[in-house]
Parts: C-alpha cells; structure tokens; sequence
C-alpha cells in the first residue's frame, strides 16, 4: 500500500503519484505512519473525534485552509479538517466513522489492511512500542554492572593510596 507524506491519503494502486495533490507516493514502511482518513467539520467533526477517542484512537487533525476570519466569527469548529490516524488503526476507524454514517476515503478491503499490517510487524513486540529487545537490555545490565564494579575498585585504589600517604 502506497500513501502520500504530503496529504497522508492512501493509494491501493500502483501509481506513483498522489491523485489529490500530485506529490509522489511512498510505501508505508511503519506501523504510525498518519494516514489520511476523512475531512470532516462542525458536528461531524467533533462526532469522529469523541468516537476515536472513546475507541482509545490516537489522531490528528490538520485544518484544510487557514480561514482566520471565519474562525474569529464563527470558531474554529466551522472549517473543515483532516482527520489521519496511525495507519494500524485506519481499518477500525473506518469502521468507527462508518458506524457514525460516513465514509472513509479509502475504499481498500479488510483483508489488504490486515496483511499490509501483518507485513510491517517486527518479529520483537517490544520493538513497536519503542522497547528495547530483551539481548539489548541483558546487555545494557551487563555494562552497568561493569561499571559499578570498576567504581568501587577505583574507590578501593583510591582508599588504599590515601592510607599508604598517610602513614
């Protein structure tokens, strides 16, 4: 699956460039990357995002066009953002919005979001959620052990030579 770093929108084809802004496509190489998943505002807005975040969805939004104006009269809920989320979750917000009676602008099966995710999985859980892996961590003890063994033969070295100066 293929998605554009300038709008987050997902490409299932093969194109090489985006169709809604015409930036070159990229293949989604991590598990957070933001993808693009409505534009919504006002109402509807405010209906996605209570419902991703009781589903414990992280998002972002990113406003379509800078309207300072209309924002000073109206708020900032009257303009219309994107909505991307982390694309291991697009296929459960799909679903989330869908319940609320929108559409997602993706139209990829379950089953290409499930292998596609399936695929960029690291075979180290720990490694997804920003863990060091468990010969790392046996590794980083083993050097501060040898650290705190090489203090307190420095501190004995020490002692000894202020006796030795003393005497």
């Amino acid at each position: 699956m293929m998605y554009c770093k300038r709008c987050g929108k997902l490409h299932t084809n093969e194109a090489s460039q985006c169709e809604n802004c015409g930036k070159n496509l990229y293949k989604i190489d991590k598990l957070n990357t933001p993808s693009y998943l409505v534009t919504a505002c006002g109402f509807e807005r405010s209906s996605i995002e209570g419902a991703l975040k009781d589903n414990n969805i992280v998002f972002l939004e990113k406003p379509e066009k800078n309207e300072t104006g209309a924002n000073a009269i109206t708020g900032s809920y009257s303009e219309n953002h994107r909505i991307l989320v982390p694309f291991q979750a697009y296929a459960k917000a799909r679903e989330i919005i869908s319940g609320l009676g929108m559409e997602a602008d993706c139209s990829a099966s379950d089953e290409t979001f499930e292998s596609e995710i399936e695929s960029l999985k690291v075979t180290d859980p720990g490694q997804v959620a920003g863990e060091p892996s468990k010969k790392l961590t046996a590794v980083m003890m083993f050097v501060f052990l040898l650290i705190i063994m090489a203090a307190v033969f420095f501190t004995d070295g020490i002692m000894e030579w202020i006796k030795q100066l003393l005497s």
